[in-house]
């Protein structure tokens, strides 16, 4: 039902009432012929999260429009705001960027302030006579509810104040920047890659490694999910076992005090949701699917912030997510792979053979069910995503635990700089691998984006009916009409 739940509130926030139908349909049919109150409650309560949904599309929508007619007022002439600072500093090399809430024409909206000075701390008050804009269509703002952009310079300040009662996010956002220049300081030439792989930070990565990173397909292994709370969830359980302590309660602390010092990462936030979940439900001795799981930590992320539906990487790192739980269900290699143990020396090759398997496996699957969004907002798609993902996700782990380990202990003699020059050398090695594989890589296949009910149609036939030729064939079908549908009015 959770899932019902979630889609009712996607189709809010995106204004679809044909998903909103899909959602609600199945439910009032099930209500008619059940006949009771618990069926009509869910009829209601998925009515009640579209309603939510819409609401915050509308208020957003309004928002734009006031912000509009600002603009439109005031031609190029800057516009004095009066507000805070309301989310984690994303820093670059030209300044920060930042969320930050004013008022316009005598409402209060959210804007994407871009500043053009350092040592911002949420929770600052600045007045200051800024450059607003519309921002251009796309998820990324719209996911965090700005209404516009603006530019500012610290010439253009007028009053700056320090955030003066205590703030929790103030309090990890220290952490948060004393790691980072913690990172910058031991790692003056190859501090980027691990500030993206530790912090989220992605401000300083060169473009050439950005382009590098899309035309590979491998842009998933940068953006924090899953993959990076499992290296820290390792190594608390081995270190909780080696103790001999119950490995919940330490492990559930570490990956909370983690998400919440990286700040704004929605596909983290996200993971550890499931994780979290997932021990939950082990405490209390009550099991759960790892995909009922997912659906759970989707609509717990989509009540706190309808808009999120409208984030390409939130709506790309769960589908791929969900391509992983699926695939491991369904292909036998990947079970082997999961639950066999190297014991004998002979066996060991097998076991690496069927990993390295199950990983490029595990890329084809993740690559097909994210075409059609990779099409769709970028407009182009990797042809070698699942062979770069498998040659490039034991590298990035590395990069990932140096990171930590030189951001805990970089300070201390002796071992600090060790750290830090293991940390350097991994960096730079496998930037230049991912430069160099895609000098040589294919061109990415650029195509219009599909029509993503028949497409995703499809696939799910194909997967429900593995051994069914009619179902393959229906399957086929259905993703040609979804490549085709939006050349209809060519």
């Amino acid at each position: 039902m959770v899932w019902f739940l979630a889609a009712a509130i996607v189709a809010g926030v995106l204004q679809q009432q044909l998903l909103l139908l899909a959602v609600c349909l199945p439910l009032v049919v099930h209500a008619l012929f059940v006949r009771t109150r618990v069926a009509w409650c869910w009829c209601l309560l998925v009515g009640a999260c579209a309603l939510v949904g819409a609401c915050c599309a509308q208020r957003l929508d309004e928002d734009r429009v006031r912000v509009r007619r600002e603009v439109a007022a005031r031609g190029a002439a800057a516009i004095v705001l009066d507000g805070r600072v309301v989310s984690y500093p994303v820093t670059n090399v030209y300044g920060t960027a930042f969320l930050f809430d004013a008022a316009v024409a005598g409402r209060p909206v959210r804007l994407w302030m871009q500043a053009g000075f350092f040592d911002v701390f949420p929770g600052d008050r600045i007045v200051c006579a800024a450059h607003v804009t519309q921002p251009a269509p796309g998820g990324f703002l719209s996911a965090r509810g700005a209404a516009g952009r603006a530019r500012v310079q610290m010439r253009d300040v007028h009053r700056w104040q320090r955030a003066r009662r205590f703030r929790a996010d103030t309090l990890f956002w220290r952490v948060h920047r004393a790691a980072r220049m913690r990172l910058m300081r031991s790692l003056p030439d190859d501090a980027a890659l691990p500030l993206g792989l530790l912090l989220g930070e992605r401000g300083f990565l060169p473009r050439d490694l950005r382009e590098a990173v899309i035309a590979l397909g491998i842009a998933h292994l940068l953006a924090l999910s899953g993959m990076h709370l499992a290296v820290i969830a390792a190594g608390v359980l081995a270190l909780a076992r080696g103790l001999g302590v119950r490995e919940d309660a330490p492990l559930l602390a570490t990956l909370a005090l983690y998400v919440t010092v990286v700040g704004d990462v929605a596909s983290l936030w996200r993971a550890f949701a499931m994780v979290a979940l997932l021990v939950g439900a082990r405490v209390l001795m009550r099991p759960l699917r790892p995909l009922d799981t997912l659906g759970k930590a989707l609509f717990v992320m989509l009540l706190v912030s309808p808009l999120s539906a409208r984030s390409p990487g939130l709506q790309l790192s769960f589908v791929a997510t969900g391509a992983v739980l699926l695939a491991v269900r369904r292909v036998p290699i990947l079970l082997r792979a999961r639950n066999a143990r190297p014991g004998a020396r002979r066996r060991a090759l097998g076991w690496l053979v069927r990993s390295t398997a199950g990983v490029i496996i595990v890329g084809v699957a993740v690559e097909v069910l994210i075409v059609p969004l990779q099409l769709m907002h970028f407009g182009r798609v990797s042809v070698v995503g699942p062979l770069a993902t498998a040659v490039f996700i034991v590298p990035v782990t590395a990069v990932q635990v140096l990171s930590f380990a030189a951001a805990g202990l970089g300070a201390v003699p002796g071992v600090g700089p060790a750290v830090c020059s293991a940390l350097a050398l991994a960096s730079r090695a496998t930037v230049a691998g991912i430069l160099t594989a895609a000098a040589r890589a294919p061109e990415p296949l650029v195509a219009t984006g599909p029509w993503l009910p028949a497409y995703y149609l499809g696939v799910v036939v194909a997967w429900r009916f593995p051994r069914r030729p009619v179902a393959w064939g229906v399957a086929v079908a259905l993703v040609v009409v979804a490549f085709l549908w939006p050349l209809r009015g060519a």
